[in-house]
């Protein structure tokens, strides 16, 4: 399925393969992408992509005065994964166990 709009609370998602259209409400789809992972092993693969979609999404489509917020709106620990996270780019050097948005 691809996202295609999103309009206030609810998406529209298209599958590619038959141009079936559900909605799908945003605290629904934040809740499965918040909740991603159920029994082990984590498919964090899997996430990064879903991660990736987003980068995309927000590469294209932002302005610079979506960012004005996006500071504030984040929490200290998310701020910090985010801080490490593009660090770990920087330095091709990624933390280990830690790279949580809890950890160290």
């Amino acid at each position: 399925m691809t996202l295609v709009e999103g309009y206030g609370h609810h998406f529209t998602l298209t599958n590619r393969e038959t141009g079936g259209v559900n909605t799908v409400k945003y605290d629904e789809l934040e809740s499965l992408l918040r909740n991603w992972g159920g029994d082990p092993p984590y498919d964090f693969v899997g996430m990064f992509h879903l991660f990736r979609a987003c980068v995309l999404n927000l590469t294209e489509r932002s302005t610079e005065a979506d960012w004005s917020e996006v500071y504030e709106f984040l929490e200290p620990p998310e701020r910090n994964f985010l801080e490490r996270l593009v660090r770990g780019f920087q330095s091709r050097s990624f933390p280990g166990e830690d790279a949580g948005p809890r950890g160290g």
